[in-house]
């Protein structure tokens, strides 16, 4: 990984992953560092692929850790809006 379009991501100060744009694949790696067991450093954790509609999934139904890296994912391929998500309580009318 090492082309302009390579990002690591950081949550919560942790590098955990890596990001990388081929064309249309927005791919996410597992990062190198010490958090992750030595098997998974570097492989590639989750992808997705932008067509003309939207998105197309790996598959139709997703597990937890999954959604995570979605969530991931469709954050670096936003380009059109940066959007800061942050959750709060509800005020009441």
């Amino acid at each position: 990984m090492n082309n302009m379009k390579d990002r690591a991501i950081f949550i919560n100060g942790v590098h955990e992953h890596n990001y990388r744009q081929e064309g249309n694949k927005h791919i996410l790696y597992y990062s190198l560092s010490g958090e992750w067991s030595e098997h998974c450093r570097g492989k590639v954790c989750f992808e997705i692929e932008e067509t003309a509609d939207g998105f197309k999934l790996p598959s139709t139904e997703i597990d937890s850790s999954e959604a995570e890296y979605l969530q991931i994912l469709l954050a670096c391929a936003d380009r059109k809006f940066k959007r800061k998500i942050t959750i709060g309580k509800i005020k009441k009318l």
